[in-house]
This record gives structure tokens, C-alpha cells and sequence, in this order.
């Protein structure tokens, strides 16, 4: 920190805009430089400018980073939970079905997961950016946006946190394309079966709990309060270790192939089927607190505290929240049925679409609408009361729930066998 009279004081360009300041401030936990005058100072980040008004186009952009976060973490979550409650013994008649309702929604629930941990990384290592959205010049200029290496401030318990979560779900991506060739084949060995699903699976867990760990530091979760244990961050941290912790205990039980050389029924429900389904609703649970987070602004999603705008106890609507399970669950089915459709077994499950061409880019242009959806709601907390902003939004949520029931007839008429015991007609 400058001090004042200092002879390294950089003088004070009238282009700067500068602001009063009613609080300490410690350069390294702050992640910010202010050089003191007698009454102003001159601002080195965006952060530190929470008065100017020009500055309110960065906190929302960092809004929509967040929610998108939020949204495909939800995504991801549902579609672990729905891939782990299908590896129950007699819930999926033949292999086809195994591939259709563990491998797929494993792998683009990973997919999901990596879009939310980029977003939330992204977020960190940006947090002192303004990424050209302030009316000030000067202040755009001070940092710009990283897209992968963080400024050494931007360096925290938090940010290696982010970091690990990375590592974790890329690990996760290698391990649900195991469904793959030359993977596929390479399994069919111990070696092979070991490394590719055992090892990167309990690997990516390992990088999950110590993410949550790493989490729960940042925000002091040793601290021995009923007050500190209730912050959703802290919650956050703990909820994601619990999943961490059982998806770990699921992937290691099997190595060697413990669990399917016992061919029994109880093994794979005690040792993978039940961890991964109570860790994907730990994972869930975690993932919906980030939304609950955004709408209390507080942005930084618990990897970074400066971008929490104003006051964090604010009032979360139910029906918000309702919604949000229409719009993550849509956005689920249709990434679903990309992922079935870029694997090649559109044609398996959908054989009444004329023209698969037309099926992708009928599914891309869903995920682009619900996409710009997410964008639009992010920027909004609150339904202004005029006309024409209540009857918009009303037409949207109905139009949202409409959607849904209608893309279930949908499924329910092009494969009959998804929601049947009987086998599909392969």
C-alpha cells in the first residue's frame, strides 16, 4: 500500500474518477491498491468504485456470469442424479438402456459441469476486471479480461478452489466418454477398466473434496458458530464435500472389478448405486444454493467475496425458483438428446424423425433460446411492476412450462420403451 507523501505516489490523472472511502483496506486480502490522499483515492479496480453508478453495468454482467454458473451446475447436477438412480439393479432392461440412461447423462451432466466451473473461474480470476463495461475509461483499462492465467491478486484460497473444481470435472469428461472407442475397448482389460472409469473417477473425487476443503478455508468454516454455519457459502462447502466424498467411495469400491465380479444385487446398491445417488443430491443440493447465492448477490458464488453488490440478505421468491427447475430441467432434455444425437444413437431412440438434421438443429436452437433466457433473467432480480414487464415474464414462464410437458409427450411418443419396462424395439 502507498503511503501518503510517498516519493512512488503516481499523480493523480483528472481522468480518474475518484471516490470516498469508509473502509480499511489490506491489499493482500482485498485484491485491491488504493493510494490515499487526505479525503479521496484514487481507485486501481472497479471493486472499490461500489458508489459510482458507472459501474452498475459491471456488477451486471457479473450477475449473468454467475447465474449461467448456477444454471448448468443445477443442469449437471439433475442429470448425475438421474444417471445414478438408473445404475439400480432392474431399472435398466438391457445395455442399450444402460447406455441411454447412466452413460449419456453422465457424460453431458460432465459437459454441464465444466460450463459451470469455467463460469465460476472465469469469475474469480476476473474479479478485478471491469471487462470494458464501466463508463469510465480509466477504470476499464486497469485490468483487463483474463480468459485462463489470473493476475498474481487474483491468487487465493478461493481461486485454487476454482482450479481444482476444473481438474476435477475434466478428469469427470474423460471418464464418462469411456463409452467411447478406442476407450471402450481399452476397458475391457483390468488395466484398462481400472484407469479409464476407477482411477480418473476417483481421482476427479479426490479433486472435488479437496476443492470443497480449499472452499470452506476461503470462507472460514472452522469458525465454531451456529451464524457461520449457516452462511451458504459455508453450506456450500460442506454439502460439496459430502458428494465428493460418496462419488469417491462409488468409484473406488469397483476396482478390479469388485462390485461386478460379485454379481450381486447388494454390492452394487451399497457400494455405487446409493453413494452416487446421495452424492449427486449432495451435488444438487450445492449447486442449487449458487442460485440462491446469485439472487442474494452475491456473485462470487463463494470463491469470491468482493463481488458480493450491497446487502446479501435479500428476500429469495419461491416461484423464482420454481421456474428455475423448469428452465434447468428443459435445458437438461435438450442437451440430453444433442448428447444421444453427436454419439450416434439419435437413430436408435428417436426412429419416427424423418430427418435427424432437422432434430439437431431444431434441439441447438432450444438451447440457444433457453441460453438467451438465462441472460435476460440474470439481469433482472425483480419483475418491474409496469406494463408490459409482468405480462412478458408471465408469458415466458407459462410458455417455459408448456415446453416441458410437451418435450416429455415428445419422448414419450418417439421411444414408448423410455417409459416402459418392456425393451425398445432395436
Amino acid at each position: 500500500m502507498l503511503s501518503e507523501g510517498s516519493q512512488n505516489t503516481p499523480e493523480r490523472d483528472p481522468s480518474v474518477r475518484t471516490c470516498r472511502v469508509s473502509f480499511d483496506v489490506e491489499t493482500p486480502d482485498f485484491g485491491t491498491t488504493l493510494s490515499f490522499g487526505n479525503e479521496a483515492a484514487v481507485c486501481d479496480s472497479w471493486v472499490a468504485v461500489t458508489v459510482a453508478r458507472s459501474v452498475e453495468n459491471v456488477w451486471t454482467f457479473k450477475s449473468t456470469i454467475a447465474f449461467w454458473a448456477a444454471v448448468y451446475f443445477v443442469i449437471g447436477s439433475v442429470l448425475f442424479v438421474i444417471g445414478s438412480i438408473a445404475l439400480y439393479p432392474g431399472v435398466c432392461p438391457s445395455d442399450d438402456y444402460v447406455r441411454a440412461w447412466v452413460d449419456y447423462p453422465f457424460m453431458v451432466g460432465a459437459w454441464c459441469f465444466t460450463a459451470g466451473n469455467y463460469a465460476v473461474y472465469f469469475q474469480v480470476i476476473n474479479r478485478l476486471s471491469s471487462h470494458g463495461a464501466s463508463d469510465n475509461s480509466a477504470v476499464n483499462q486497469l485490468h483487463c479480461t483474463r480468459w485462463l492465467i489470473p493476475e498474481c491478486a487474483d491468487v487465493s484460497l478461493g481461486y485454487w478452489a476454482c482450479v481444482f473444481n476444473m481438474m476435477g470435472t475434466l478428469l469427470y469428461n474423460f471418464n464418462t466418454m469411456g463409452m467411447y472407442e478406442p476407450l471402450e475397448g481399452y476397458k475391457k482389460t483390468d488395466a484398462g477398466y481400472n484407469l479409464v472409469y476407477v482411477m480418473s473417477g476417483s481421482a476427479g473425487s479426490a479433486c472435488f473434496i479437496l476443492a470443497a476443503i480449499l472452499e470452506g478455508e476461503y470462507n472460514q468454516w472452522r469458525k465454531c458458530s451456529w451464524q457461520k454455519l449457516t452462511e451458504w457459502p459455508v453450506l456450500m462447502s460442506w454439502f460439496s464435500l459430502a458428494g465428493g466424498v460418496l462419488f469417491f467411495v462409488g468409484y473406488i469400491s469397483d476396482l478390479n472389478h469388485f462390485v461386478e465380479e460379485a454379481d450381486t444385487r447388494a454390492r452394487t446398491i451399497k457400494l455405487v448405486a446409493t453413494p452416487f445417488t446421495v452424492g449427486s443430491l449432495f451435488f444438487l443440493a450445492s449447486s442449487w444454493m449458487m442460485q440462491v447465492m446469485w439472487k442474494r448477490h452475491m456473485f462470487g458464488l463463494g470463491f469470491a467475496k468482493e463481488l458480493t453488490h450491497g446487502d446479501s440478505n435479500r428476500t429469495v421468491s419461491w416461484s423464482q425458483q420454481v421456474m428455475m427447475f423448469f428452465y434447468c430441467m428443459n435445458l437438461g432434455m435438450c442437451w440430453l438428446l444433442l448428447g444421444k444425437l453427436l454419439g450416434g444413437d439419435g437413430a436408435l431412440w428417436y426412429k419416427d424423425v424423418g430427418d435427424l438434421h432437422w432434430l439437431v438443429s431444431n434441439v441447438l436452437m432450444r438451447i440457444a433460446g433457453y441460453n438467451t433466457i438465462i441472460v435476460l433473467a440474470s439481469v433482472v432480480h425483480a419483475v418491474p411492476p409496469d406494463c408490459p414487464y409482468p405480462c412478458m415474464f408471465w408469458t415466458m414462464r407459462i410458455t417455459t412450462i408448456c415446453d416441458f410437458f410437451s418435450s416429455i409427450a415428445w419422448l414419450a411418443h418417439e421411444n414408448p420403451g423410455l417409459f416402459s419396462s418392456e425393451q425398445a424395439a432395436m
